[in-house]
């Protein structure tokens, strides 16, 4: 199961795609621009964002571009979604572009594969990935 940050500001293709990546099994945290999105990943940190391009305020470009400028997010999978061509850009800041309309087999797919387990991520007693805490002791007997 892998966190996904799902944006898109048509409603209906924002409910439809949030229920099939959660019957894929995912847990779908969900935006209608890029404004809320970057809101959600202050208290979220998904495996894989699936965006649309043309939204208001900010839009899917603008947004891969901002979060590989920050270093926390400029590996993170970022899949593009848009009825258009995909954008000429010299070194794209998305991972993978669907044109929409996207069959739901080839994202379900491509989100799968780019959620894959990170090797460095900390894992409980089970080995689910543990997500860290934002404010980790140096010293397990001492508070930072």
């Amino acid at each position: 199961m892998a966190t996904i940050l799902l944006l898109d500001d048509n409603e209906a293709n924002l409910s439809s795609l949030q229920l099939a990546l959660e019957q894929g099994g995912h847990r779908v945290f969900a935006a209608e621009d890029g404004g809320e999105g970057l809101k959600l990943l202050a208290s979220h940190c998904p495996h894989v964002i699936v965006t649309d391009w043309q939204m208001p305020v900010m839009d899917g470009v603008e947004l891969c571009s901002h979060l590989r400028g920050r270093v926390i997010f400029r590996r993170a999978p970022i899949i593009l979604l848009s009825g258009k061509p995909e954008p000429k850009h010299p070194n794209p800041p998305w991972t993978a572009y669907f044109r929409k309309p996207v069959e739901l087999a080839k994202l379900l797919d491509a989100v799968q594969s780019l959620a894959l387990p990170r090797p460095y991520a900390p894992r409980n007693e089970s080995g689910e990935e543990r997500h860290a805490s934002r404010w980790a002791a140096r010293n397990p007997r001492c508070w930072p």
